[in-house]
């Protein structure tokens, strides 16, 4: 397999011709948006690849700062509610997409519990590898290493 980046508006068209097997431009909804049900015979679940959808909130360090302690503290309050409540958001939509699929006759099919077991041992291995000694990717690679096993999801 080989991983082909493509522009959003050309992801339909190489799916639809066959220039590529497999396209995903995110969530379901989002590919749902993008006409994919119109193409796509095939829907493989849970999607492995995005187990939630990461946001991230930017700010200029000096500036962060200078904040009070009771200011910081209601930053990260409204970004924890505010990220929890966007994947609230996202498991729903992506719920009535993959209805929306399944009535434009798309077939969803599910991987094992073996497959995505061995899926992770494998992506672990390439995100180790992906790392290249940096000690901050490491540290952060170590950690949802450390995650996915109290979770059970590694040995």
């Amino acid at each position: 397999m080989s991983v082909t980046t493509l522009a959003t508006n050309e992801v339909y068209s190489a799916l639809d011709k066959g220039v590529i097997d497999f396209a995903d431009r995110g969530d379901l909804t989002a590919n749902l948006e993008a006409g994919l049900a119109e193409v796509a015979k095939y829907i493989i679940m849970p999607g492995p690849h995005q187990p939630t959808t990461a946001t991230s909130y930017v700010a200029n360090r000096a500036a962060y700062e200078k904040l009070s302690a009771p200011h910081k503290a209601a930053l990260a309050s409204a970004a924890r509610e505010i990220s929890g409540a966007l994947r609230q958001h996202i498991l729903v939509a992506d719920t009535l997409a993959l209805k929306a699929f399944q009535g434009k006759g798309v077939e969803v099919t599910t991987l094992s519990a073996d497959e995505l077991a061995q899926g992770r041992v494998q992506a672990t291995k390439a995100g180790e590898s992906a790392t290249k000694g940096n000690p901050l990717a490491k540290k952060m690679m170590d950690s949802q290493i450390a995650f996915m096993k109290d979770l059970g999801l590694l040995s």
